[in-house]
């Protein structure tokens, strides 16, 4: 993450990718789906999103990890619908919207802050 937030888009998904391999956890794979969108590698980041969908469905991962690499894509609605969800299903992570900024798209959708401040959130500019 802190190269996407230094700029270096190209190198932040190959930092990532490695631990891929080793570590199956969700959060990772959307992080890293993120980043490939944000880097341009969008065939990579649909396919993440996929993915992470399918895992959704057998329950091992949340909607809102969906929602961070939509996000990246730029697909806001789609992010949006994502992250509502995931606060219906009391998703632990949504305490994090407010200042994570995988969701900066999102901070200007008149949806999005509703759901900053049906949770009680802040919206970081």
């Amino acid at each position: 993450m802190a190269y996407a937030h230094a700029g270096r888009l190209d190198d932040a998904p190959a930092e990532i990718e490695p631990l891929l391999a080793s570590d199956d956890r969700s959060v990772l794979l959307a992080v890293f789906g993120n980043l490939c969108a944000v880097a341009g590698h969008i065939d990579r980041a649909r396919a993440i999103v996929a993915e992470l969908r399918r895992r959704h469905a057998d329950r091992r991962a949340s909607i809102a990890e969906v929602g961070y690499v939509l996000a990246g894509l730029g697909a806001v609605e789609e992010a949006v619908d994502c992250f509502e969800h995931a606060a219906d299903e009391r998703y632990g992570l949504t305490v994090y919207l407010g200042v994570e900024p995988m969701a900066d798209p999102l901070r200007t959708h008149p949806r999005f802050i509703a759901l900053l401040e049906r949770l009680s959130l802040p919206n970081r500019p």
